[in-house]
């Protein structure tokens, strides 16, 4: 069935409101996988997003505002509950718009006959057109002299300019849009006139973006201008104004640089031009405002997009960062930050010193508006995942700018997620490390506002666990006076972060402040039904140092054994292929139990209470799972064996009563390497403390050194006698099994037997050597030698060749 073939995934970047309706707009990506069933293949493709949601009953009089954004999020359940604040502004700035009776964005105007005027973009007011010779009438345009404007365009530069503000003002109606891109001539005449007449008024220029970008804003009108090609045209457009305004620059400059002193006049004439190219700058800020815009909007078609970044657009980008224009600024910054998401563009930014342009606007001192500076967030966000941005970052300051942004409720989620991503860099850790901003994220986790969101919080805890890494950051949230609260806390509510930012603290040298809730943490171990809150808690007195700390109060009050071993046993289970459900790692979380017995071992009362509950048998049989145990676990049991071993009382007790010195012997005849001379340590250490082992450890040592000659002498016996020596191998499933010490003592035995034979054999001849004739010696010799090997007779008589001193002398040789 298609719906077992095809899964959706829909992840939701941004809210935005529509340019001109009532309409919210989501924007995010789509990822489809398709499954061949047939070939088993998985293909995904990934999609822009873009969803409409019209809110026709949208009023200023409407106050439940998060009420709206709670049924949005309803409709729309692929959207994350986290992103609520970003959407509750959205739709905020819906209802402050006004709109008239079809859903347009309007502003209440009337004109001298007291008609209803729509609102129009209010640009150029009290400023002339450096080569506008024409002053536009305001008269209202009527669509029914749509191919008299489209005459003027062919006419001279006024009548140019009055055709296109009329077009311009006709364009803003969606009906009269959509009638426009119908007809051929007019299309053909509005585009001609921009690409010829765009660099001699700015005016034109003006009007005709505008009449551009009413076409952009609907997707339906995109296929049309990229097919005429607008968007290189006004890149062409954008680079040109950006040439030309640093060129008037240039220009002032040398005259101040010519003119030296100022005479009256020359002074008045200068303050002139001044004046002039801030005119102008302001003029080109708005055209530039209306041409990124649409680029922005083309930006949507992977095709444009691309090209636009091999044109440079970037670049052109972070020149207007320059201009103290905030209408400007936000649609730059906006743009920047779409273009942010992608691999290639992120190349470019680095190339052109984004970071520098972007420090340069935020440490300004003028005011900058809020969108603005959102916008530039969540943009250094986007930055902050390059290794090379995240240091330009720092190099420019930007790290306190972030951090102050943390207390204002619009910025400090996007503030925190941009610092938590820079703290992820080892060398930024210790920049992060101030007093002001861990004072301000400890107070949030210590305070529990209705505000936070939980991904908030969890967004700050994670921020407060990167710095909690360095020693300066530890030291830093040590002098809070907040860590007590917090694990306090964090034990009444289980909270997994928390206890995680303590084991972190626990590794440090302010650990003694966690000593008088040791007992706490042991106890909620046995209260706990989240395993991984329950793995921090074992962490951090894994870390605690227990001579300072009462062993009873951990392991009686707190019980952790039962769960130590449960833990232990579904790593065991794991080892033979059991399908176990836990929510965390278990080869780390078994690490961290055995670290834990390490340490309470460390003092050899809690070392007894270890041992006594068969802690010393688990971890035996772990070991023994050959190569289904990591290297790490073994490395971990084998340091737990050798603290065991270094009391003198325990060390005896594994000796005589516990099955360790066997396991150990066994595991150290099948391994090599540094397992196997660990194993032989720990088996030496048990030696210190017992003679019977001391000689078993010596043995065997002397047989392993000597493996060559002990295969070659137990490869002759078995030849002789295959059941001469039956070692039973060591298993843990039976309790009768025969110890180490017994197998070499019945081995020492054997050899004994033999040794004292031969010594009889010996004495034997020699109590009988006077009487035996040296011929009597050879035959003997000879027919013992003829019957182990077999010879026939034909060798018998060759052998019997020659006289007895011949013979004897090939024999001995």
């Amino acid at each position: 069935m298609e719906s077992e073939l095809v899964s959706r995934c829909i992840k939701v970047f941004r809210f935005e409101p529509h340019a001109r309706k009532r309409i919210l707009l989501i924007l995010g990506e789509v990822t489809l996988t398709i499954l061949v069933p047939v070939t088993g293949e998985v293909k995904q493709i990934l999609e822009d997003f873009k969803k409409p949601i019209c809110l026709l009953g949208l009023s200023s009089g409407i106050n439940h505002t998060e009420k709206i954004a709670k049924e949005v999020l309803a409709m729309c359940p692929f959207i994350d509950n986290s992103m609520i604040h970003g959407l509750v502004e959205v739709i905020e700035e819906l209802k402050s718009r006004e709109y008239d009776q079809n859903g347009i964005v309007v502003k209440n105007e009337t004109a001298s006959d007291g008609s209803y005027l729509p609102r129009f973009p209010e640009i150029f007011q009290n400023l002339s057109d450096e080569n506008m010779l024409y002053e536009s009438n305001d008269e209202e345009p009527d669509f029914g002299k749509l191919n008299h404007y489209i005459h003027l365009l062919y006419e001279d530069m006024a009548h140019k300019i009055e055709a296109s503000n009329c077009l311009a003002k006709l364009s803003k109606c969606n009906s009269y849009l959509r009638e426009i891109s119908r007809h051929d001539s007019a299309i053909n005449a509005i585009f001609r006139t921009l690409r010829d007449d765009s660099k001699k008024s700015s005016t034109l220029t003006k009007n005709i973006l505008t009449i551009c970008l009413n076409f952009a804003s609907i997707r339906d009108f995109h296929a049309l201008l990229i097919n005429k090609k607008i968007p290189m045209l006004i890149l062409e457009i954008i680079d040109f104004e950006l040439e030309r305004c640093e060129k008037w620059k240039s220009q002032l400059l040398e005259i101040e640089a010519h003119d030296g002193i100022f005479s009256a006049r020359s002074l008045n004439e200068h303050q002139k031009k001044l004046v002039r190219l801030t005119e102008l700058t302001s003029i080109q800020n708005v055209s530039l405002k209306i041409a990124f815009q649409i680029l922005h909007c083309l930006s949507e078609n992977k095709g444009v997009r691309e090209s636009l970044h091999e044109n440079k657009v970037i670049a052109s980008l972070g020149d207007s960062l320059e201009r103290r224009n905030n209408e400007l600024l936000e649609v730059v910054t906006s743009f920047l930050r779409n273009l942010s998401s992608f691999e290639q563009c992120i190349a470019e930014m680095i190339r052109v010193d984004l970071v520098g342009q972007l420090a340069s606007m935020l440490k300004e001192g003028t005011p900058i508006p809020k969108k603005v500076v959102n916008n530039a967030l969540h943009l250094l966000y986007n930055l902050s995942f390059s290794r090379e941005l995240c240091e330009k970052i720092c190099d420019y300051g930007l790290i306190p700018i972030i951090a102050n942004c943390i207390d204002k409720s619009m910025f400090r989620e996007i503030a925190a997620k941009t610092l938590y991503v820079l703290s992820m860099h080892p060398l930024i850790r210790t920049k992060l490390a101030k007093h002001a901003l861990l004072e301000s994220l400890m107070r949030t986790l210590t305070t529990n506002s209705e505000a936070d969101t939980r991904s908030f919080t969890t967004i700050v805890a994670s921020l407060v666990l990167n710095i909690t890494r360095t020693k300066r950051g530890a030291k830093i949230i040590w002098e809070t006076n907040k860590l007590g609260p917090l694990i306090k806390s964090a034990l009444i509510n289980q909270d997994f972060f928390a206890m995680k930012i303590a084991r972190c603290l626990a590794e440090h040298d302010v650990a003694f402040v966690l000593y008088d809730c040791a007992g706490d943490i042991a106890s909620a171990l046995s209260n706990s039904s989240d395993q991984e809150f329950v793995m921090e808690c074992i962490g951090i007195l894994g870390c605690l140092d227990l001579q300072r700390i009462s062993i009873q109060s951990i392991v009686q009050n707190g019980k952790i054994f039962p769960w130590l071993k449960q833990t232990l046993g579904y790593y065991l289970d794991k080892t033979h292929k059991h399908e176990i459900e836990v929510s965390f790692d278990l080869t780390t979380a078994s690490i961290d139990v055995i670290l834990l017995l390490i340490n309470i071992s460390q003092i050899e009362e809690g070392a007894r209470l270890v041992v006594s509950e068969g802690f010393v048998d688990v971890l035996l049989k772990i070991s023994h799972s050959g190569s289904k145990t990591e290297e790490s676990i073994v490395d971990h049991i084998l340091l737990f064996f050798e603290t065991c071993t270094k009391h003198e009382s325990i060390s005896i007790y594994l000796a005589t009563k516990s099955r360790l010195p066997n396991g150990l012997l066994e595991y150290a005849e099948r391994t090599t390497g540094r397992h196997r001379e660990k194993a032989i340590s720990i088996l030496e250490q048990i030696g210190k403390f017992d003679e019977t082992w001391k000689e078993n450890i010596q043995e065997f040592n002397f047989l392993s050194w000597n493996k060559d000659w002990t295969d070659t002498v137990t490869g002759v016996k078995n030849e002789y006698d295959d059941d001469a020596l039956n070692i039973q191998p060591f298993r843990f499933q039976d309790d009768s099994c025969i110890t180490s010490r017994d197998t070499i003592s019945s081995l020492r035995n054997s050899r004994m037997q033999e040794e004292q034979l031969n010594e009889d054999e010996y004495a034997w001849s020699s109590e009988n050597s006077s009487e035996c004739r040296d011929s009597d010696i050879f035959d003997m010799f000879r027919h013992q030698f003829e019957e182990e090997m077999g010879f026939n007779s034909k060798w018998e008589n060759e052998f019997r060749v020659g006289d007895h001193s011949d013979a004897e002398s090939n024999w001995d040789c």
